[in-house]
């Protein structure tokens, strides 16, 4: 699924725009190949997605083939999610030239895309959490890995991990406490993964005591 977009104007690392797709009963962030430019956007709700000025049109493909996945029958929407505040008052958002794809067609787009295999991937469990957390990553490739977990504000409240690992895939747990130890109250945080190749990856997980 093919997109360009064109944004300018808009307030870089703040406002921005994403994608979301419905399916199987909820509405899903998802995250084009090459990631969005921005993982922690306050006008999204602290969600990934594109901001800033983006110099001209700019092609996007987003993977939606998984989700269907051996289904003969399914209804697959989508939908675009801006969050800004009352001070943008310049040019914005514009979106053109959508195709929805099959697998078989190949679609140019204005500039090169990495193969999926350099996106990292992160899961929490269970969630909401109570009084520990188990997180599972993975990376393209050992390296400099970085998890930390944020408030909803974009306050770090803990780095679970920063330094250099041999594998490709692990476990980790939190236990709900933050840099000094003590525990954090319930509501909504945010894990942030950040590998050697690839954008970072955002999940969100609650803490309810």
């Amino acid at each position: 699924n093919v997109l360009n977009s064109n944004t300018g104007g808009i307030a870089a690392g703040f406002d921005g725009a994403g994608l979301e797709v419905y399916f199987d009963g909820e509405f899903m962030a998802q995250y084009p190949l090459g990631g969005y430019t921005d993982q922690l956007l306050g006008g999204l709700g602290w969600a990934a997605g594109w901001s800033g000025d983006s110099g001209g049109w700019r092609g996007a493909v987003f993977k939606l083939a998984d989700l269907v996945e051996g289904l003969e029958d399914f209804d697959l929407q989508f939908r675009f999610v801006f969050g800004s505040d009352s001070n943008v008052t310049d040019s914005g958002f514009w979106i053109d030239d959508i195709a929805i794809t099959t697998r078989a067609t190949t679609v140019a787009v204005p500039e090169e895309l990495p193969s999926v295999a350099l996106a990292p991937t992160l899961s929490a469990y269970p969630n909401p959490f109570n009084p520990q957390l188990t997180i599972a990553w993975s990376a393209p490739r050992a390296g400099h890995l970085r998890l930390e977990v944020f408030d909803l504000r974009g306050r770090r409240v803990r780095t679970l991990l920063d330094g250099e690992v041999s594998a490709t895939a692990g476990e980790i747990v939190w236990n709900g406490r933050d840099l000094r130890g003590r525990g954090v109250a319930s509501g909504a945080y945010l894990l942030r993964l950040q590998t050697p190749a690839g954008p970072a990856v955002v999940e969100r997980i609650v803490l309810a005591r």
